[in-house]
Formats: C-alpha cells, sequence, structure tokens
C-alpha cells in the first residue's frame, strides 16, 4: 500500500529542506527553552527520516501548562 493511501492527510516523505529546517528548530529550542531541553535529552539528532520523527516525544497542553507554572514560581 502506497503511504498516501494508508491515511489521507498524511505525508511521509519530508524534503531535505524540511528536515534541515526541523533539526536547525530542535537543536535551537534544546538550547535555549529549559523544558524542551529536558524533554528531547534523549533524542539523537539530526532527525533523517519520518522514522526518526516518530521518536519525538509529543508534548501535552497540562505539560506546558505545568511548565509555566513552574516557570512563574521561580520568578
Amino acid at each position: 500500500m502506497v503511504a498516501s493511501q494508508q491515511q489521507p492527510g498524511l505525508h511521509t516523505n519530508m524534503s531535505d529542506t524540511q528536515l534541515q529546517k526541523l533539526n536547525q528548530m530542535l537543536v535551537f529550542v534544546s538550547q535555549y527553552n529549559e523544558f524542551y531541553r529536558e524533554k528531547l535529552n534523549n533524542i539523537s539528532f539530526p532527525i533523517r527520516s519520518t522514522k526518526d520523527l516518530q521518536e519525538l516525544p509529543f508534548t501535552t497542553k497540562a505539560e506546558l501548562v505545568e511548565d509555566q507554572k513552574n516557570l512563574k514560581a521561580t520568578h
């Protein structure tokens, strides 16, 4: 079955430009944002494929709310 037939709207091929921009953004947030530095700590960069992309952890609204509460408590 072709990837586009598996699930409508799901693109499994990423261009080199998309992967490059994704990796730049992930490295940036890992360096400058404590929340994402901890969240992405066990991820190997660079992301080279959609298989690698599947290893990225989800971020939930509850995690973001908790992070903001902790940030406000320390300032």
